[in-house]
């Protein structure tokens, strides 16, 4: 849109296009955090009715964006009581708590390798139940 509204002033419009686009991007490393959402509501106020994690305190996304991301964390929680328990802990411990898989060892008594068995299967199971809920592309 800012190069339609200024074509007649632009020489070169493809390099423009690119300087503009590199300019007005995040940094990988905030877009990053900034798409990660906490499993679990936050626990400080049970009251609360909107969240205060990251994802939804962007304050440049539309409020249609925002809905469609609460939609999506939502869609993640539901394939979440899909699982047995023991994955949503492994989950939790691996995305939630951030550890590594052997600190999850650490504390579930598990072989490094069978947590990452494990992982990977109830990462596909989620995938599968957001693809059957029309969560995942």
């Amino acid at each position: 849109m800012r190069l339609h509204a200024q074509f007649d002033q632009v020489r070169e419009p493809r390099q423009w296009l690119y300087r503009t686009v590199h300019n007005l991007a995040p940094e990988p490393s905030t877009a990053y955090t900034a798409k990660l959402a906490p499993l679990d509501p936050p626990a400080s106020d049970p009251v609360q009715t909107r969240p205060t994690c990251p994802i939804l305190s962007d304050t440049h996304a539309a409020p249609d964006e925002q809905l469609m991301r609460l939609e999506g964390i939502g869609l993640v929680r539901l394939s979440l009581e899909s699982l047995d328990a023991r994955s949503r802990e492994l989950i939790r411990l691996k995305f939630n708590d951030e550890l590594s898989y052997k600190e999850i060892g650490e504390r579930t008594g598990l072989t490094v390798g069978h947590i990452g068995y494990l992982l990977h299967h109830a990462l596909k199971a989620i995938a599968a139940e957001l693809a059957k809920t029309g969560g995942a592309p």
